[in-house]
């Protein structure tokens, strides 16, 4: 394997007859151009040779109106000199024009947090607030609607979601539910107590808990996650997974601080199921992050999370974007508009504009530096 496809991913259902594909090639191998192939029929030559973070050779293309609805393979063919060089693994994928396929959707259950991480800008909202359990309710009656196909809920945005104080009300309600995506929750673990673990498990709501565990060390840990000891997190985390026994899935989140873990962050990393290391961003740009500055270049190349994402937050708004702390990308409210038509109208038309390489005109975007 030289490359690979980022996506479509395998398997995925698109609900548009747009083609978007992204992918890379290791730096060495010195191809001159990237051909793309939907079912065997040429369409033409791939963006190519742009550095997007660990991508040396990223290449995306993108063409609108071309997708009959049906089975698809995108074949990726690699050219040096003009002279036929090597193929990328086939993509196959599927299009469904009258469904809205949504990769994830994330959940604000509050904006309220026990800490004041200088990553995070969420200690700037004034007012603390909660979901009301009847906006929960009813986004999953339209997530579970016959034209809805959502692959996961993640219950984290802006906020640490086990201050909820109806948290138990909500996960026993997603328990109840004959059908739901996969849902995972996203928290700091610090007040991941032994009757909280309890609830978590008893209720049957959650395939996945993800423990957000910053810097990898006590020293990095404490300074980013201010309010927060290291050892106490680490404790909460191995007290629920001996209590969880495997029930539902683990992992690890961490912001890339250097890549210096310690034995006990390692030790702990062995326990999950999963460890993701993400390199640090400026979100949109436009928050203010207290004593964590970060230079990064504005990342023209289309956006995962407005392609696949939606955000619902506490007050039932719709946004686009996970990484937009301050809900400037609010596109309706599910009171008075179904996730349905927020996906195929404002959201497609974002998506459209980033993906015919006008990213910059967006406001919400023109700052963004996320590699996503």
């Amino acid at each position: 394997m030289i490359g690979g496809i980022i996506d479509p991913i395998k398997g995925k259902i698109i609900d548009s007859n747009d083609l978007l594909c992204d992918g890379w090639i290791k730096e060495n191998e010195n191809i001159e151009s990237v051909k793309i192939f939907i079912d065997d029929i040429y369409l033409g030559d791939a963006n190519f040779g742009k550095k997007m973070g660990g991508f040396k050779n990223y290449f995306f293309f993108y063409m609108p109106d071309i997708l009959n609805d049906g089975h698809h393979t995108i074949r990726i063919k690699l050219f040096k000199e003009n002279i036929f060089y090597s193929e990328l693994e086939p993509r196959e994928f599927n299009v469904d024009q009258s469904i809205a396929a949504i990769q994830l959707i994330n959940v604000q259950l509050t904006n309220r947090c026990n800490l004041n991480c200088r990553w995070c800008s969420v200690s700037q909202f004034e007012n603390k607030q909660d979901m009301d359990f009847f906006v929960f309710e009813k986004m999953m009656q339209q997530i579970n609607s016959s034209n809805m196909v959502v692959n996961e809920i993640m219950l984290q945005t802006a906020g640490e979601s086990l201050l909820h104080p109806e948290i138990k009300r909500f996960l026993d309600y997603l328990g109840s539910l004959q059908k739901r995506p996969k849902t995972t929750l996203v928290t700091n673990a610090t007040c991941l107590s032994d009757r909280i673990s309890r609830i978590i498990l008893s209720s049957r709501g959650l395939d996945n808990l993800i423990f957000s565990v910053d810097g990898g060390t006590k020293e990095s840990y404490e300074w980013l996650r201010r309010g927060a000891i290291y050892e106490k997190t680490i404790d909460n985390i191995l007290a629920f997974l001996k209590l969880n026994n495997g029930s539902i899935q683990t992992g690890i989140i961490a912001i890339d601080l250097g890549r210096v873990f310690d034995e006990i962050f390692n030790d702990l990393c062995i326990k999950v199921n999963s460890v993701e290391i993400r390199p640090p961003h400026n979100w949109t740009g436009f928050e203010k992050l207290e004593d964590f500055k970060i230079s990064q270049d504005f990342n023209p190349f289309p956006c995962t999370f407005i392609k696949n994402n939606l955000v619902v937050r506490l007050n039932g708004d719709v946004a686009v974007c996970c990484a937009d702390q301050m809900g400037r990308g609010v596109i309706g409210n599910i009171e008075r508009d179904h996730l349905f038509n927020l996906w195929k109208t404002e959201r497609y038309h974002l998506f459209k504009l980033q993906a015919q390489g006008r990213k910059s005109s967006l406001s919400l975007c023109e700052k963004c530096s996320i590699l996503s």
